[in-house]
């Protein structure tokens, strides 16, 4: 693979410690011991990338990456939403939610004008 020699094992140099390797999402300060125990239980370990420890410390930041979305791939993990793709979400449920709440008021004052109300039920007598 072209780009070896340069070790990197994960993705200690993401801004803010980035996510780590095993996909559970949890922040772990960059460089610590814990963080790189972390990465390399992940590519070593049968359920994780399953390299040798040499080949996977031998990995660039580029391969170790490649593999790990391909890793989360087959196992159907999908990529966490970006902050665009966040917004644009809440912007579709909002404008889904206003249109339902048109409707909604549409029908009532439909109802109204023709004279038609909710019919109440009458109370309940106890026994």
């Amino acid at each position: 693979m072209a780009g070896r020699g340069k070790s990197c094992g994960g993705a200690a140099e993401e801004a803010g410690g980035g996510s780590s390797a095993d996909g559970s999402g949890s922040q772990l300060a960059p460089f610590s011991e814990r963080y790189f125990l972390k990465l390399w239980a992940f590519g070593t370990s049968t359920d994780g990338l399953g390299r040798t420890e040499l080949d996977f410390w031998l990995l660039t930041y580029d391969e170790f990456t490649a593999l790990k979305r391909e890793w989360e791939r087959e196992r159907g993990i999908k990529p966490p939403l970006t902050k665009e793709q966040q917004a644009n979400l809440e912007a579709g449920r909002r404008h889904i939610l206003e249109a339902q709440m048109r409707a909604h008021n549409q029908q009532r004052e439909k109802m109204r004008a023709s004279g038609l109300h909710a019919v109440e039920l009458p109370e309940r007598k106890e026994a």
